[in-house]
């Protein structure tokens, strides 16, 4: 498995004092920016009142780059791990998210621009994503 070198994290919403970039890198990669994450959750929006951007861009050991936005409310925990785990169990896995029914999932698979995503979660499945 490919491990991650480093990762990006750019909020783009939010007060001053945590908008910005912060790279992590090193030992517990995954963890440290779980850590940032779930500080900036703290006075992201709650229930109803939307969400804050935050760009993620994690770099692997052999130069590949995954870039995506991350959604952050102060009431769903979401980390780059279970992001990118999202991502493959939904697209190269075919396993439905929870809250859509078995209809809304195959439809949404059909759609020409998903195909795209399929191939990038199977391409992620080489990848270890979290810390091991």
């Amino acid at each position: 498995m490919i491990k991650a070198t480093k990762i990006i994290l750019n909020r783009a919403e939010g007060s001053i004092r945590d908008c910005g970039q912060v790279t992590v890198q090193g030992e517990n990669i995954w963890e440290q920016a779980a850590g940032v994450l779930r500080r900036w959750r703290y006075n992201a929006p709650g229930p109803g009142q939307g969400y804050h951007k935050c760009d993620l861009t994690v770099k692997f050991a052999d130069g590949f780059e995954f870039k995506d936005r991350v959604d952050i409310t102060n009431y769903d925990y979401v980390t780059a791990e279970s992001h990118l785990q999202n991502l493959i169990n939904s697209h190269a896995k075919n396993k439905k998210p929870e809250a859509w029914t078995e209809e809304q999932f195959q439809n949404y698979l059909k759609r020409d621009w998903v195909q795209g995503l399929i191939k990038l979660a199977k391409k992620l499945e080489n990848y270890q994503i979290g810390d091991v």
